[in-house]
Formats: structure tokens, sequence, C-alpha cells
């Protein structure tokens, strides 16, 4: 925000600082102070000045040449405006003086005639950027006089960066409270005094607030007889120095103390208001608003507005609608000023895509209290003086609950140990009172009791009010001293530690981690073909999404997955082998949070390696066998294990998914059964709605699942010195046998003498009936504490064929 040196120094005696220690202070207190700038610096040899004559230009039709008197000279100036005469007081320039803009005045030659000097239109000198024509002084203005001593002198301009939390830093008024209270020195508010006339405001409108609709507080003041027009000199060069434009002199005095006082305000038009009330209420749907920057605003419903009898005339907090709109043609004013919840003014102004200088102090919080009065009537004072017109006498306010102050508590002994240093009762007293809190000591019990003003909504622990006493001491009184504490290590998270372990297996397995928005856009539940009743669309929908592409937030790992394959797709990349550790969210009835269940996703498409010399661009594709063995290689290096302490692998089962592909589509299951999760390849149709060039192949598993086979100590065993013995076996069973079935019948079947039984071989064709496939494994069997008989491995390839045969059907080839 820009601040005024002069402006500051209404409030605040600062004749005897030099701007550069005011910022260093104020800086730090907590109000960092940017950037030190002079304004009008180059306006130094612009001055006073009368015309005594004008002629025309002989050599040039739209010129004339002017002798304008400045003390101690008569100049000869060439001039293209029209709207001078003779005996107008204006601004000159003289040779050697640099305007806004860097433009350097010189004596120059113009059509043969010299020129010494230039009269300045507002444009010239900053004040305006719409109004042409040269600038008129007072005609009692001293002639020699500097312009920049019209408004007031020489200017220091301060910017500055307030912190979210501090809106009453946003104004003249409250940084002066900041300095009184660091340098310890009075401050003098604005004087206000409000001359009020008959009849009584409340006789001719009323103002009401609906219930719910977010405003607290809304107060008006009616203004009659008043004259639109230009703002005084002094009005238009502070606006613009402060980075404003003028408008006119009832919306330049809104905005003067805006800048001023840090409470925001807005005029209507009272005549062209419908009916006899006015009132803070929430749009209806289909309603419209054309604001002032000329945008029509269809409102959706819910928005906060301000609506006379017939339709909405303001986005309250944000911006004013031009059918109310105050122009050269007003006569009466309702002015109003209101306190909006910030919640709400934020949402609305998302709402609208709409953002102003009052949107952003009432989305970080205003004054309900002293500072909407206060405001109120300086703007109505400040109206009246430079525009005429009645003030009627009282003001409409509607107040439907009251907001009390915040009461804290500080205990003396709290404050020195957390800032460090010895801090007397008094002086703590004496820095909060300075910023306007109200304390009331009790030496008996070690505290103060202090009650927050209601200008300051950031205040609401112990703890802030040990921070307000340090900014007035300032940060550079507090001495560097490293704290004592005790660190005590926190506690081992094992469910942590697993799904660390997981990601660095994944990472060494070769695939590459993704960090994916927690957001997900509802159309991605369409794009994977899933069923209205299916379990993912029921999201947690986000109230003020960003856009509606973020506004669920996501029930599974797939859409982010899949984004981030397209994404590397399209930028040339062929191998892509992608996963993401991270929580997904399901609604929970009956309760306020959703579940969070933390998920392991798998997304790999392309070649299986990445382009090598040794085996040039004929590299194999991805298939669901690498998925496969990923997923396996994982259960294995985990060293999880089943309920019944076994390592055996986990299984993949058919399962229709409605996004994968139907006959290669799985569900991840523990040896004991229970589901893991799924795995499979991207339905053709889902690969085309995403973009996607190649067959992907996908899984993901439930992680909390997939923990609770974690056994927190991994149990070794002694390799067996005794031989193994290997025989194959080959069976012929239907082709809907799975492989994964059989194995495990063999491995229950073989009990514990079987240590291994690896499949090697799948046949169809020529021997084998049709219908049917050949499957053939190799078994391992050994025993721990002997060599095995011939007659002990026969037996137990006996029974396993003859379990075989009896579950499945199966011949022995």
């Amino acid at each position: 925000m820009k601040l005024s040196l002069n402006l500051l120094s209404r409030f605040v005696q600062l004749n005897d600082i030099e701007p550069k220690n005011l910022a260093e202070r104020l800086t730090l207190s907590g109000l960092e102070v940017s950037e030190l700038l002079e304004a009008d610096q180059d306006l130094d040899k612009v001055v006073a000045g009368r015309i005594l004559k004008i002629v025309p230009h002989p050599n040039a039709n739209k010129l004339s040449l002017t002798e304008v008197e400045v003390p101690g000279q008569i100049l000869r100036i060439v001039c293209g405006a029209k709207n001078i005469a003779e005996g107008d007081v204006v601004p000159v320039a003289l040779v050697g003086a640099v305007l806004p803009g860097n433009q350097v005045i010189r004596s120059v030659n113009l059509r043969g005639e010299t020129s010494e000097g230039m009269i300045c239109s507002e444009r010239e000198l900053g004040l305006s950027e719409e109004q042409a024509g040269i600038m008129h002084l007072p005609q009692d203005t001293p002639l020699g006089t500097p312009v920049q001593e019209l408004w007031g002198g020489r200017d220091v301009i301060l910017e500055t960066e307030a912190t979210p939390n501090r809106p009453d830093l946003l104004s003249h008024l409250g940084v002066a409270r900041q300095i009184s209270a660091i340098l310890n020195r009075p401050l003098t508010p604005p004087a206000v005094n409000v001359a009020e006339a008959e009849p009584e405001a409340a006789r001719e409108m009323s103002v009401a607030i609906e219930a719910g609709s977010g405003c607290g507080r809304y107060c008006a003041r009616l203004l009659r007889g008043i004259r639109v027009g230009p703002s005084p000199l002094w009005l238009r060069q502070a606006l613009t120095k402060l980075g404003l434009r003028s408008v006119n002199n009832v919306v330049d005095a809104t905005n003067y103390v805006l800048l001023e006082i840090g409470h925001p305000l807005h005029a209507f038009d009272l005549e062209r208001l419908s009916g006899p009330a006015i009132q803070a209420r929430r749009a209806r749907p289909g309603e419209f608003l054309t604001t002032l920057d000329g945008q029509k605003r269809a409102l959706s419903g819910g928005e906060l507005i301000i609506a006379d009898a017939e339709r909405p005339v303001a986005l309250a907090g944000i911006m004013g609608g031009q059918d109310s709109e105050v122009g050269p043609g007003t006569s009466s004013l309702l002015l109003e000023a209101a306190w909006f919840a910030p919640g709400e003014v934020r949402r609305t102004a998302r709402l609208a895509q709409c953002a102003s200088e009052a949107s952003y102090r009432f989305e970080r919080g205003t004054d309900p209290e002293l500072g909407l009065t206060l405001a109120l009537d300086r703007a109505a004072q400040l109206i009246q003086e430079i525009a005429g017109g009645t003030i009627l006498r009282g003001i409409l306010d509607a107040y439907p609950v009251r907001q009390e102050p915040v009461c804290l508590s500080l205990s003396f002994l709290k404050a020195e140990q957390v800032l460090g240093l010895p801090l007397s009762p008094a002086r703590a007293a004496s820095a909060l009172s300075r910023l306007g809190f109200l304390v009331e000591p009790d030496p008996a019990a070690g505290k103060f009791s202090v009650r927050v003003p209601t200008f300051r909504n950031d205040v609401t622990i112990e703890e802030d009010l040990i921070e307000e006493i340090a900014q007035v001491l300032g940060y550079d009184q507090i001495p560097a001293i490293l704290p004592t504490v005790t660190l005590a290590s926190p506690l081992p998270d094992p469910r942590r530690e697993f799904l660390r372990a997981c990601r660095t297996l994944a990472a060494g397995l070769g695939l590459t981690e993704i960090l994916s928005y927690s957001f997900m856009n509802p159309q991605d539940l369409d794009r994977l073909g899933l069923p209205p009743d299916h379990g993912w669309r029921e999201a947690v929908k986000i109230r003020n999404p960003i856009s509606e592409e973020t506004s669920l937030l996501r029930t599974s790992l797939l859409p982010g997955l899949l984004a981030a394959v397209a994404y590397n797709q399209r930028r040339g990349k062929d191998h892509v082998y992608l996963f993401e550790a991270g929580a997904v969210f399901h609604p929970r009835p009956g309760e306020k949070l959703p579940a969070e269940p933390v998920r392991l996703g798998f997304a790999l498409a392309g070649p299986r390696d990445r382009l090598d010399w040794r085996q040039g661009k004929k590299r194999p594709e991805t298939d669901l066998y690498d998925l496969k063995g990923m997923l396996e290689g994982l259960w294995q290096r985990l060293h999880l294990r089943s309920g019944d302490g076994s390592r055996h692998d986990c299984a993949f089962i058919p399962e229709p998914f409605p996004f994968l592909h139907p006959s290669q589509s799985l569900a991840v299951t523990a040896p004991d059964g229970r589901t893991l999760g799924w795995a499979g390849a991207l339905h053709p149709q889902v690969q085309e709605s995403f973009k996607l060039k190649t067959t992907l192949w996908l899984a993901e598993l439930e992680m909390e699942r997939l923990y609770s086979y974690h056994a927190p100590q991994t149990a070794l065993s002694a390799f067996s010195r005794f031989p193994a013995a290997v025989r194959d076996l080959s069976l012929a069973v239907q082709e809907a046998t799975l492989a994964g079935d059989v194995e495990r019948v063999i491995r229950e079947a073989g009990g514990g003498l079987l240590v291994e039984v690896l499949p090697f071989d799948v046949y169809r064709g020529e021997g084998l009936e049709p219908g049917t496939k050949s499957l053939a494994f190799s078994l391992t069997f050994q025993a721990a504490d002997r060599t095995l008989l011939d007659d002990e491995i026969k037996s137990l390839h006996a029974r396993i064929l003859e379990r075989v045969q009896s579950e499945f059907g199966a011949r022995q080839r």
C-alpha cells in the first residue's frame, strides 16, 4: 500500500524524523516498508503565473503566443490550448523543470517563435489522465508559488507490505496508530463534525439485512442537494500520488476516506434506487447486475449483494452497479458503510471473478464498530465540504447482533519468557494501550486483563498480545539468545516406515514417483466408463473450487496417473513407468470428515526397456506379466506373510472392472484370499478418451490391507544341507482353468517338503483335445534334516497328481 508522509503527519507528529529512519522503525515493528519515493520531486520549477497577453502565432493557425508573468520576469510561451484567457492564473513550467514522464522543459523555437517555458495541463502534471486543456489555478494564488505547495508541499510516499492478518495497517490512520505506539507519541484521529439538518433520514429511507446473508452491520447516511463535479486540486493530487485516479468529487471523497481511515464506502444515486428501502441479501438464481466496470454479471444464487426493492444494485463489499452510479446529474446520495463477513466477500468475489480495493480490505476484515461509523461520518462531512448539500439527520443502522470485544488474560511472567527480555508490567501495559487495547492490571495475580479493540480481529490468544508488545518495542530489541529446550525423538510410526519402504522398492523396480493433485475432474469419472452406482462416484465436493476441473477430491489415484502418462507421451516419451503413493477420499455417512485411505498406484506404458544400443529399436512392449512381476516382487521384498505365516506370493484372480480391458482385468489378492487391489490393462475406450497412445498397464493397492500382512520382524531359516530333488509335472486341463489355482493346490498337496513350485510352460495345439491346454510345473522337494528317498518323492508326486485330478479333472501328460 502507498502511504503519504504528509497525511500520516496529520495524525502523529513526524516533522523531526527522517523518512528513512521512520521506514526502518516500521519494518522492525512488523510492517515492511519496501520503498521510499519522493513525490513531486520534479515540480520545483513549476510555479503559478498570470497570462497577460494572448495573440495568434504568425506561422501556425493552432498555436498562440502568450506573455506570462512570473515574479521578476515576463515569459513568452507558445501554447496550443484553447481554454485560456488573459488574466488566467495557470501553472507554468520554467526552463529546466522536469515533468512526470521525465519531460525536460527547455527554451525552444516553435515555428519561428521562441518559447521560454510551458503552460501545463493536469495531464502534464500527472494529476489526471482524462481531463484535457490547461489547468486553472485560483485567481488569488500568489504568483511564483510552487504548485506543489498548493496541495500540501513536497511529500514522501512509503510503499508498505502489510501481512494478510493485519487489515488495520491498510490505512493511514492504522499505520499512524502503529507509529504512535512505537515512537510513543500522541495519536490525533481525524476531526469529524457532521452538520445535520431536517428531515430525519429514517423518514426517507430504511435499511435491512436478510438473515444469514453474511452482512453483520449495514449503515447509511442520506445527502440531498449536492453538486457533482471535479474534485478540488488537493484531493485530486492526494489520490493521484497514492495510485488512484480522480472520478468526481463524491467518488473521490469515498476513496480518500478509504485510504485515510481504512473502511470501504460506496455512494448510490438515491434517485435511481427503487423503493424506500435498501437491503443486504443473497442473490437469487437468474438475477443480473451490470457493475461499474461495464460487465454484465449473471448471478448464480447465493452471492452477497445489495438490492433495492426491484433488483441488485451492488456486489456487496466488491463493486457497485451502473444503474445506481453517481454521475453529473446526481443530486441526492445514499452513502453506505457496512461490515461483511470476510469469507462471504471472498466467496462472492471468486464466483463473480471480480476484485477491488474494497474487497481487498473486506476479505481481510474491517471494524464493525467505531471504524465503520467514523468513516461514514468523515465521508459525509467531506462530501458536504466539496460538493455542498444537506446531510439528513441520523444514521440508518441495521445491526442485528452487536460484536463484542474479545477479552484476554496476559501473564507478566509468560510475556518475559516468550520475549526473552526483562519486561516491567508498566512497560507492557503502555505498549498495548498505545495500540488501542484497554488494559486493566491485576498485580496480585501477575496478570493483565486486556480488551481487544474491534479493529484488531487478528488478536485472539495470549501469544498475540505478546507479539504486539514485541512489535512496539521493536524486534531488534529482543536479544539473540538460543533457547534451552529438551528435544524428544518422535515415536516411530510403523505405517509411515512401511509406506517409505514401498516407495523405495517401487523406485528400485524402475518406476518414477509422481505427486499429483488430490483433486479430480467430475468428467474423469465419465471418461473412466464408471456406472452410475460405482463407489468412486461418491466423491467429496469442494465448496469453492478453483475451477470445475478441481471440484472433487479424488477417490482413486487413477485419474492422476493417466494425466501424467498422457503428459509424458505428448512430449515424446515412449517408456513411461510411474507410481504414486497418496491418499484418496471417501465420504463417511454421519461423519464431518471423509475417510482418507492411502493407496499405491502403478502405470506402465510403452517398451519394457529404455532405448539401448545393444537391441536398437526392436524393444519388446510392456505386458501384463511385467506388471504382475512387479507386484509379486513388491510382496516378496517386503517379506509379507499371510495369516498362517506362510510366504506364498499374492494371487491374481480374474474380476471385471469397468475401466479395465474385459479379458485383462484382475483382482490382486493375498494368499488367504483377501483382496488387496486391482490390476490390468486400461480399457481401449478409456485409453481413447484420455488420448493415450499405447496400451497402459495399471494397478492400485490398498496400503492398509498390504500393511496388515507386514511382519515387524523377518523370520530367518537355515539353508538345508541336504540335496534337493526336482521333478516336472505336465498336466492337461480345461482352457478355463487358471494356472494360479493349480499351483495353489499343488502347494497344499505337497506339504512342507515341497519348497518351490515354478510354472515353466503352457502349450495348446496338436496332441490335446479341443478346449484344453497343457500346464507344466517344476517341483522342488527338499528336507531340512535328511536326504529324501526316491520312494518319498514318488509318494508326494502321486499325492499331488491325485489332488489335481480330483480338483480339476487334470490328466498327466
